[in-house]
């Protein structure tokens, strides 16, 4: 057997065998009642298209290497959409455990279409297919990171509640664990917002952006807050109705919100994929 032929065969048998034991992985999620896209079957045809290729390459190194192009643009249509997994968010922005691992995914793939585009030879449509390849992974990545950073993603604020007990001419503040700062004192003071507050909770490292519940009773239904762009928005609930200060902040699209459940008022954060927990009331 020629080295091309070793070569070719090993390397579409490896790229194979992996690839499609990960879309296997991909869709066995469905047994945990996770929404599997589709087009992952597709790629696990791709796959297998790639061990046929390996078998071919044994003995037409010329048609496997067909082979293994027509299965890798089968394969494309999941793998390059999947690049925007690998786009970071709040809870993973430094975690390179995390990227390594998922990443880890998309090398058979990758490897296998730069392989079968420029192994044994790489006339200039290969060479423009594999740079076409890798600017539109890049382009997913970059696009699906713009967007996570336009809706607030990686700009999430300190989410801060406190009971709140109207009344009284003037804001007083019960020792707590985050007491308010100078200026949202004046900020609630100019808007009318007068009485006892004390910290209930909150979640989120220190930040300059600041999302402050102000709760006198449990709420009758939930109630959305966007991230403040900057700065510090309040959303305060007198017991009848909904105050924010100030009323024309500027916003994100990513939000907290707090709902009632029983004798609590929970607040959660909007996430990527559904949300999470935050920290909660009880009256």
């Amino acid at each position: 057997m020629t080295k091309v032929k070793v070569v070719q065969t090993t390397t579409y048998l490896v790229t194979g065998l992996l690839s499609g034991l990960f879309a296997i992985r991909a869709l066995s999620m469905a047994v945990w009642g996770v929404h599997v896209n589709p087009i992952a079957r597709i790629a696990l045809l791709g796959s297998i298209g790639l061990l046929i290729a390996a078998i071919a390459s044994v003995f037409k190194p010329d048609t496997g290497r067909k082979v293994a192009i027509v299965s890798l643009l089968a394969m494309a249509t999941f793998w390059i959409p999947a690049i925007r997994e690998l786009a970071p968010l709040r809870n993973t922005l430094f975690d390179f455990k995390y990227f390594f691992a998922l990443g880890f995914q998309f090398v058979p793939f990758f490897t296998a279409a730069f392989f079968a585009l420029l192994y044994p030879t790489h006339p200039n449509v290969g060479i423009t297919a594999a740079v076409c390849l890798a600017l539109s992974a890049l382009g997913v990545f970059v696009f699906t990171t713009g967007t996570h950073a336009k809706a607030g993603e990686y700009s999430t604020p300190q989410v801060i509640l406190y009971k709140w007990v109207p009344g009284g001419s003037a804001l007083t503040i019960k020792n707590g664990f985050k007491p308010l700062d100078k200026n949202t004192v004046e900020l609630l003071s100019h808007n009318g917002i007068n009485g006892t507050i004390s910290w209930s909770g909150g979640a989120g490292n220190e930040t300059p952006r600041k999302l402050i519940f102000l709760v006198a009773g449990q709420i009758p239904a939930s109630h959305e807050a966007r991230f403040p762009r900057e700065g510090t928005i309040v959303h305060a609930f007198d017991g009848t109705n909904w105050h924010t200060i100030p009323s024309d902040a500027q916003t994100y699209t990513l939000s907290a919100s707090l709902e009632p459940q029983g004798k609590s008022t929970q607040c959660w954060m909007k996430l990527e994929h559904g949300r999470g927990g935050c920290t909660n009331l009880e009256w």
